[in-house]
């Protein structure tokens, strides 16, 4: 037509498709370095979004703007600055400006993931006896947990006549025989220490990520 301006355009209604793919939901790991890994499916993505709640509120904390045509594992790196649990998705956008959240929510609460980032080993002290002093033959130490469930405590008693480490007793979680705050008792007579003996003790605790801490 005469006088009249023309444009081409293409009509594109269709949200991205995308997938979270790593960390999987409740990780545990003990780096404070994160890796975050998602798949999008569309014609033209844009732009994908990282968000995580670290702050305690819903904030952008990273922004992949070079996806190209490239739209498999598309990956944010992030440092928390603390051991920290936290939730995280991703948003991805295309160029006509549909956005999805992962598994094509439009709702940023729904389909997230939790991780945990703890680097801090259990508390572990030794109770009885005090050091230099004499016991009865019993020996008692209380584990706590800082973030990770605790798993598992070693006592090793080193008998001054051979100065050897060995362990005397192994205790978990697993088999109920710890508890979080909770002293425990060890009977050594009962373990093979001769009376009499001169020694010295260590207890080491570990959680589940590997954490480990010794009295």
């Amino acid at each position: 037509l005469s006088g009249s301006a023309q444009l081409t355009f293409t009509l594109d209604t269709v949200y991205p498709v995308v997938g979270i793919l790593s960390p999987i939901d409740n990780y545990n790991q003990t780096s404070r370095i994160v890796t975050f890994i998602a798949n999008a499916s569309d014609t033209n993505i844009g732009a994908c979004v990282l968000y995580t709640n670290q702050s305690g509120i819903w904030n952008i904390n990273q922004t992949n703007n070079s996806i190209g045509t490239s739209y498999n594992n598309i990956t944010f790196n992030t440092t928390v600055p603390s051991d920290i649990t936290f939730r995280w998705n991703v948003l991805c956008n295309d160029s006509a400006g549909n956005r999805a959240w992962n598994i094509s929510s439009n709702t940023l609460l729904a389909n997230n993931r939790t991780v945990t980032v703890d680097t801090i080993p259990p508390l572990v002290t030794l109770d009885y006896p005090i050091n230099g002093s004499f016991s009865n033959g019993l020996l008692r130490y209380t584990p706590t947990l800082t973030v990770t469930p605790l798993d598992t405590c070693l006592l090793y008693i080193n008998d001054t006549v051979d100065n050897t480490w060995k362990i005397n007793s192994t205790n978990k979680t697993a088999t109920g025989e710890l508890t979080s705050g909770t002293q425990f008792t060890i009977n050594l007579s009962r373990n093979g220490v001769v009376d009499g003996s001169n020694l010295k003790a260590i207890v080491w605790c570990n959680d589940t990520l590997g954490n480990v801490n010794a009295s």
